[in-house]
């Protein structure tokens, strides 16, 4: 963590400690205003990945993470999840670390 992140960190600690609502809301206000928002749904399914595109290069990583697992829990019960669910692990073990990558493989091969 750098000194900056860190500062802040003990910051809302100390802010938490003496008004735990008032520091929830401004966290709460900044990331609000930080954040994209819910995405527009698009009229015309030809702009669906251009749509979600413009959407996640807004959003925040808490928005993006979110989405995303909401997503996969979405296309569960969904006719063409298997493909979907694969195009979507690939995505994310390509952009992992190496060194995550390994660890990652050795998780799931003892997940089998």
């Amino acid at each position: 963590m750098d000194d900056i992140a860190r500062q802040t960190y003990y910051g809302l600690c100390d802010i938490y400690r003496h008004d735990a609502e008032l520091c929830i809301g401004t966290v709460s206000a900044f990331l609000e205003q930080h954040s994209a928002g819910v995405p527009d749904v698009p009229l015309f399914s030809e702009k669906v990945r251009q749509d979600a595109l413009f959407w996640a290069s807004c959003a925040a990583p808490h928005e993006l993470e979110a989405y995303a697992v909401a997503s996969l829990d979405a296309l569960e019960n969904s006719t063409v999840a298997h493909k979907q669910t694969k195009r979507l692990a690939a995505a994310a073990f390509r952009r992992m670390a190496p060194d995550d990558r390994t660890k990652f493989l050795r998780w799931a091969e003892n997940e089998r």
